[in-house]
């Protein structure tokens, strides 16, 4: 356990560090973790909210990296107060992929585009990874395409990891899974209300 809060504390330091050097600051050392921080605040400037380490399950998007990639997706509220995950491969350093979060389902872009129903997209997620979920994002793809993103904690996987089921609120395809190797920071737009199960 205490090698576990070393890590967490050195993966704060360096984000508030990368942080720092995004906006001006001084020098950051290099490494797959700076060089995406830096590349992550480049892509969308403001104040960095959280960080995850993931690996790419399965994805049916044809640019998206592939299974078994290794990302970091930060979260960044934009100086317009948007909310924004911002995800960079490990490897090459890339932005892979760029969404905004909102708020919920009645968010005007998010409504206007969705076909499938928040509850639909649950049993969706849960028929692919059963367990509980522990959080929903609402996130606008490229184009402002509606998704559902649902973190399912499933029964006997390791203390923090948990599956990420993304749901496209047009289709009602999954359209990718990541399993969330490690989280610092809070992440989700609306942290006052609890997710449904």
């Amino acid at each position: 356990m205490r090698n576990h809060s070393v890590a967490i504390v050195a993966v704060v330091s360096m984000f508030g560090v990368a942080a720092a050097h995004a906006q001006g600051g001084s020098p950051v050392p290099d490494g797959p973790f700076a060089r995406c921080a830096r590349a992550a605040l480049a892509t969308k400037s403001g104040e960095a909210l959280a960080v995850e380490a993931v690996t790419v399950v399965s994805t049916s998007e044809p640019a998206a990296p592939a299974a078994g990639s290794r990302l970091l997706e930060f979260t960044i509220r934009g100086k317009d107060g948007a909310q924004w995950e911002v995800t960079c491969n490990e490897a090459t350093s890339a932005i892979a992929e760029v969404e905004e979060e909102v708020a919920n389902v009645s968010e005007q872009r998010f409504h206007a585009g969705a076909k499938v129903s928040e509850d639909s997209a649950r049993a969706i997620a849960l028929h692919v990874y059963p367990g509980k979920i522990v959080d929903v994002n609402y996130e606008l793809e490229a184009k402002d395409r509606p998704s559902y993103e649902f973190d399912i904690m499933q029964a006997g996987a390791p203390v923090g990891e948990q599956m990420k089921v993304e749901v496209d609120a047009q289709s009602g395809h999954v359209s990718e899974v990541r399993r969330e190797r490690a989280q610092v920071g809070r992440t989700g737009r609306d942290s006052t209300s609890p997710p449904r199960s």
